[in-house]
């Protein structure tokens, strides 16, 4: 039996975050496409954190699972969104 109280937490830099994203937009030229990929609540990071950092560090798309993260990252971001997941024809409006 674990009786430990241990707790985990996660602690975001969002001047990291932007830096990756410069570094990437370094390494493939302004004449590639950068996607961040943000599905599952952006890996756990929070994608109310995560989103708008990469948004105003220049990624040019967002991609998510579902219809459902599509909905919650559309109110983040105006960038175009790609659903890497099945979407069922009911989770369409």
């Amino acid at each position: 039996m674990i009786t430990s109280a241990a707790k985990t937490w996660l602690e975001i830099s969002r001047s990291a975050l932007a830096h990756n994203v410069r570094v990437m937009r370094r390494v493939i030229g302004g004449q590639v496409a950068l996607m961040a990929v943000v599905k599952s609540d952006a890996y756990g990071h929070g994608a109310d954190i995560v989103v708008p950092v990469f948004d105003e560090a220049g990624v040019d798309w967002f991609g998510v699972d579902s219809a459902g993260e599509a909905f919650i990252v559309r109110r983040l971001t105006k960038k175009p969104l790609l659903i890497l997941g099945w979407v069922p024809r009911s989770a369409l409006g």
